[in-house]
């Protein structure tokens, strides 16, 4: 994205939420470092992408605006829709039980090939497809483990997946001790933020 199509999002934005919004700022300084914090995160997106995230946000969120932040992450729903990912973890326990009537324990096989995912990562970790074939009906605590380890999976991956291409750059440059154009500091003499190009 541009930063003529931020100005677009941020006088759109500041029109829609009036008082609660103010784009321009009180001074050009204040307006810029809007705009740059705002193309910061949005860069690696369309303009497209941003508009309908926007709206989006306006229609399931119409109290506050938004935060560059919370679009990324409306672009990101509007785009990963895989399956297994907008369960619950008591959900994704339901698809394991379930399984486990269909399939019983010999066809545990054939049963995993029909879960998604995030479903047979959370199940491999508390003992596999055998061990909730096995195990009592009522086992609270097998239930418990899958469903955390199940909602602390797809949170992560989440958040990883909601991460910018230009930002995972950065963060992979600073964990591997290489500096990025984004990571150096600007001159002393620039009071500006500096952008990653």
């Amino acid at each position: 994205m541009k930063k003529s199509e931020i100005i677009k999002i941020l006088s759109w934005l500041g029109s829609s939420y009036s008082g609660k919004f103010k784009y321009p700022c009180g001074t050009e300084a204040e307006t810029a470092l809007l705009e740059s914090s705002w193309l910061i995160l949005l860069q690696d997106f369309s303009y497209r992408e941003a508009c309908i995230a926007v709206k989006v946000f306006m229609v399931t969120s119409p109290t506050w605006p938004p935060t560059p932040g919370e679009i990324v992450q409306e672009i990101d729903k509007l785009h990963n829709q895989e399956p297994g990912s907008c369960i619950t973890g008591a959900e994704a326990w339901r698809l394991v039980l379930e399984a486990v009537s269909r399939y019983g324990f010999h066809r545990g096989g054939e049963a995993l090939r029909q879960l998604p995912d995030p479903v047979r990562y959370a199940l491999e970790c508390v003992g596999g497809f055998d061990r909730v074939a096995l195990s009592d009906e009522g086992d609270s605590y097998l239930s418990h483990q899958f469903i955390k380890i199940f909602d602390d999976f797809t949170a992560r991956r989440r958040k990883e997946r909601m991460l910018p291409p230009s930002l995972k750059e950065e963060i992979k440059a600073l964990q591997s001790g290489n500096s990025s154009p984004a990571l150096k500091e600007p001159p002393a003499d620039n009071d500006r933020l500096c952008l990653a190009h």
